[in-house]
């Protein structure tokens, strides 16, 4: 018996369709690691905690921070030494200027506070203490102030004022603005 074998041509299953199905498995692949990575990549720069602590302290710095060091920059009022200070306070009390007086108080730097970076908790005590009982003790007391103590490395001076009998009547802080390079009076 004889076989008769012909040799038929070969036809690649799915020929274009295979192609196809190639492409768009690739392109699905590659979507998939696009998503994978930006995933990834908005996690680690936006939503993880790390990132979030980050942004958060980014915007305290925005916020505060720099607008705490402007406001310092800015608070020019004030003597190169704690004794120039208090002697321009007195001479401000002397004319009588609540708002020059005012401006030789350190800034309220509570962030908390209503008066945050301003002075006009100050502003408000000494227009209070010239109504009540006027300038002329307040300036007898603080022209007769003693040099009490200072801490160069907290930048502040304090000094004080006596009664007849020698004892403490009031204390007066006053601290280093280092950005400005004056001193201001913290508190009396």
């Amino acid at each position: 018996m004889e076989q008769n074998f012909q040799i038929q041509p070969v036809t690649l299953v799915g020929g274009p369709d295979k192609k196809k199905r190639f492409l768009k498995s690739t392109v699905v692949l590659a979507t998939v690691f696009l998503l994978a990575g930006g995933g990834i990549y908005a996690w680690r720069n936006w939503l993880s905690p790390a990132a979030v602590e980050k942004w958060k302290f980014e915007l305290y710095q925005k916020y505060y921070v720099d607008k705490y060091e402007n406001a310092m920059r800015e608070d020019v009022w004030g003597g190169k030494t704690p004794e120039e200070t208090l002697q321009l306070f007195i001479e401000a009390l002397k004319k009588g200027d609540i708002e020059l007086a005012a401006k030789y108080f350190a800034l309220d730097t509570n962030e908390n506070s209503e008066f945050y970076l301003t002075r006009r908790e100050w502003e408000e005590a000494i227009k209070k203490t010239e109504e009540e009982k006027g300038f002329e003790q307040i300036i007898l007391d603080l022209e007769k102030a003693k040099f009490r103590s200072e801490s160069k490395e907290m930048g502040s001076s304090w000094f004080a004022t006596f009664k007849d009998d020698g004892s403490l009547k009031q204390e007066i802080l006053l601290t280093f603005n280092k950005y400005s390079g004056v001193w201001k009076i913290e508190s009396m």
